[in-house]
């Protein structure tokens, strides 16, 4: 199979084949480039992708480019996606048309193609530093209630096929993709989206990150723990153990024990209880 593109996403959203060959061209070199003619299936494609960045075209068929970019910040997936709307009207008609509709940035014709690639490079820059922080400060909060959104509903769920398959060493992401009923690509995106990592990654680290409650809650000693949270090597757990937690999972669980670690415990780099 052959290995799944990491390049940001862009979303191009307009009617007019050339503008979206032109863009296609010129951001191509970096960028994964994903086209819709018109606002319905640009909705539809964000939701499913969710893009890096989007591209909107402000006069599209049907319903114009502002009303999407509305849908998209309102949407609980996908209002975070930085949206640069593109006009023929003037620059001071395209600014204000795009900002009150929430656009991050706006761009008129005839625009310098150095200024566009410097402008989607800032925003999705941002975008990645504002998910790193928000993923940062979630691991630090309790568990959300039931029914909040529809990313919680999501992790949720995929939290729940990992813990039934925990110690099984052999479960795989082409499992994973089955039991969500998504193909491999639109998991991977959705997955990297809102964690950051990559399915298998995810997995895995969903598996160190029960370890670490186990260990801390007297839940087996190494070798036990090793297994109940499906590795089969236990050089390679304590390697992956001490790559996350920067502690061999020995002195983990000693810190733990022992409450050496910041007084209550923990070792401050251990997850919050998080995994239910």
């Amino acid at each position: 199979m052959n290995a799944i593109k990491t390049n940001p996403i862009i979303l191009v959203v307009s009617d007019a084949p050339p503008t979206r060959s032109y863009l296609r061209e010129l951001l191509a070199p970096g960028y994964d480039i994903e086209e819709a003619p018109n606002t319905a299936e640009g909705f539809q494609q964000a939701k499913a992708l969710i893009p890096d960045l989007a591209v909107i075209d402000i006069d599209l068929p049907t319903a114009n480019g502002t009303q999407l970019c509305k849908a998209l910040k309102k949407d609980n997936e996908t209002w975070l996606i930085p949206v640069i709307m593109l006009s023929n009207e003037s620059l001071e008609d395209c600014i204000i048309k795009g900002f009150e509709s929430g656009a991050d940035d706006c761009i008129a014709w005839p625009f310098n193609a150095k200024i566009l690639k410097a402008r989607i490079k800032n925003l999705v820059d941002n975008r990645k530093q504002m998910l790193d922080r928000l993923r940062a400060w979630a691991l630090l909060q309790p568990d959300e209630p039931e029914g909040l959104s529809e990313n919680s509903r999501f992790v949720r769920q995929l939290h729940g096929i990992i813990e039934e398959h925990l110690s099984d060493p052999l479960f795989t992401v082409e499992e994973l993709c089955d039991r969500l009923c998504m193909s491999r690509a639109s998991m991977y995106r959705k997955i990297h989206s809102l964690t950051g990592e990559s399915p298998q990654l995810f997995i895995r680290s969903y598996r160190l990150k029960r370890a670490a409650q186990l260990l801390e809650n007297d839940g087996g000693n190494v070798t036990e723990v090793c297994f109940n949270v499906g590795f089969t090597s236990t050089a390679y757990f304590a390697k992956c153990f001490k790559e996350k937690f920067h502690l061999p999972p020995s002195s983990y669980a000693y810190n733990s024990t022992n409450g050496s670690s910041n007084g209550n415990g923990r070792h401050t780099d251990a997850p919050s209880n998080d995994l239910k």
